[in-house]
C-alpha cells in the first residue's frame, strides 16, 4: 500500500474515534443515549419475536485466522512475524484497525494491503495514545499543584468548606459530595489526628479524588478563584475550563 493510502486510512480512523468521544462525551450524549435506548426498547416490544439465530462461528488459531485474513486479500510479507502479532496483540483487537483498509460490503482488503500496514494503524493509535496520556498526566499533575499552592495559599487549607469560593450552591454540594467519599492515606492521617474540620486540607482531598473531579471542582470555582489558579499556566482560566 502506498504512503497516501495508508495516511489517507490514518486520517479515517480517526475521524471514526473522534466521532465516537464527541458523541460519547457531549453534553447531550447521556439524553440523546436514554431517547435512543427508549426507542430501541419500544421498537424491539413491538416487533414480533425473531426466529433463533444461534452463533455458530468457531474460535479459531492465529496461523487460521492469518489464513482467514489472507484469503481476504491481505498480502503477508513475514509471516511469522504476523502469527507474532496474532499471538501477542490479537486478531479482535487489531481488527479495528483493519476496516479502514477493506472495501465493503465484502470485506476484502484493498488491493495492495499488506499486513504490516495494519499493524502500523495500529502502532500509531498506540503511540498516540500514549502521547495524549503523558500530557494528560502533566496537566492533571499541574492543575492539582495549581490549586494548592494559589487558592490554598490564598485563601487557607480548607477553602473548599466555604461556598463563597463556587460559583453555585450546586458546584459546591456537586464537590463536597466527592469530598466525603475520599479515601487517602492522607486523610486517614488527618482524620486520626485532627477533627476540626472534620475534612483534611485541599492538598490531600486533590491527591484523592479523580480528574474528572478536580475538573468540576474548577469548573465550579467563581471566576477569581478560576482565574488564580489559571495564573501559573499563563493563559486565560477559559482554556482550563473548557
Amino acid at each position: 500500500m502506498t504512503i497516501a493510502a495508508l495516511t489517507a486510512a490514518i486520517v479515517l480512523y480517526i475521524r471514526l474515534a473522534i466521532s465516537d468521544t464527541v458523541s460519547d462525551n457531549s453534553p447531550h450524549a447521556s439524553s440523546f443515549g436514554n431517547a435512543h435506548q427508549g426507542a430501541y426498547s419500544f421498537a424491539l416490544h413491538a416487533m414480533p419475536p425473531l426466529p433463533l439465530n444461534p452463533y455458530t462461528k468457531p474460535a479459531m488459531r492465529p496461523t487460521d485466522l492469518l489464513a482467514h485474513l489472507q484469503a481476504r486479500g491481505l498480502t503477508v510479507n513475514d509471516q511469522p512475524a504476523a502469527i507474532h502479532s496474532l499471538e501477542t496483540v490479537g486478531y479482535y483487537r487489531l481488527l479495528i484497525y483493519m476496516r479502514a483498509l477493506q472495501v465493503m460490503p465484502g470485506k476484502t482488503f484493498v488491493e495492495g494491503t499488506t499486513f504490516q500496514d495494519v499493524v502500523t494503524l495500529y502502532n500509531f493509535d498506540r503511540e498516540l495514545r500514549v502521547l495524549c496520556l503523558d500530557a494528560m498526566e502533566r496537566i492533571e499533575v499541574a492543575l492539582r499543584a495549581s490549586i494548592v499552592n494559589e487558592l490554598a495559599v490564598a485563601h487557607g487549607p480548607h477553602f473548599f468548606l466555604d461556598p463563597r469560593h463556587f460559583n453555585t450552591a450546586e458546584s459546591y454540594r456537586g464537590f463536597f459530595s466527592k469530598v466525603v467519599q475520599a479515601r487517602y492515606l492522607a486523610i486517614s492521617h488527618y482524620e486520626r489526628h485532627y477533627n476540626l474540620p472534620p475534612q483534611a486540607p485541599i492538598w490531600a482531598i486533590c491527591e484523592a479524588v479523580t480528574f474528572g473531579t478536580l475538573s468540576h471542582l474548577y469548573s465550579g470555582l467563581n471566576m477569581a478563584n478560576r482565574k488564580l489558579a489559571a495564573r501559573p499556566f499563563g493563559f486565560s482560566e477559559t482554556i482550563l475550563v473548557s
